[in-house]
């Protein structure tokens, strides 16, 4: 259709945010990288991230066809979650190879810009949600931004200060 084949394919969900140039040319450079699966280290821990996803040609179409596998019936539910689910399909379908990355090799988190309620743009922070981040303080890793979880317990309190109405 458009005239050449795709050598690799990602899924980012809509809440990704880029924290960083990404640069995947080495990646990309392996013998093997058309029948593999690269995802984050964080999230992962019984499987393939669903956060954001790199695809060699040969692995994507094994993969993608996940859902409408599973919901005609031919791929049964294996493990506690969709991490879990799409590693062991994956294997059972030979792709075998799955790299999990580190921020620099994948620098996308899951996160969102959050507003602290007025209409001043200085007051809009990178809201990072805490439990898919697991490279250390934010600070070290040199990204602006904060907890999601700090930032709730900051609207708790300013909403706890605000004159109730009469």
């Amino acid at each position: 259709l458009l005239g050449f084949e795709y050598k690799f394919l990602m899924w980012v969900r809509d809440d990704t945010h880029w924290v960083r140039r990404w640069r995947p040319a080495e990646l990309f450079a392996s013998p093997l990288a058309n029948v593999t699966v690269w995802s984050s280290t964080c999230g992962a821990e019984s499987g393939i991230s669903d956060k954001s996803v790199i695809f060699g040609r040969r692995a994507a179409p094994e993969v993608l066809t996940l859902f409408t596998a599973y919901m005609r019936g031919s791929v049964r539910r294996a493990g506690p979650n969709a991490e879990a689910f799409l590693q062991g399909a994956a294997r059972r379908r030979g792709i075998t190879r799955q790299l999990r990355l580190q921020l620099s090799g994948l620098p996308a988190v899951p996160a969102m810009l959050m507003d602290l309620g007025s209409n001043n743009s200085s007051n809009v922070t990178l809201c990072i949600i805490a439990r898919y981040w697991c490279w250390g303080s934010l600070a070290a890793a040199n990204i602006t931004g904060e907890a999601c979880e700090t930032f709730d317990e900051r609207l708790r309190q300013q909403e706890k200060q605000r004159p109730k109405p009469r």
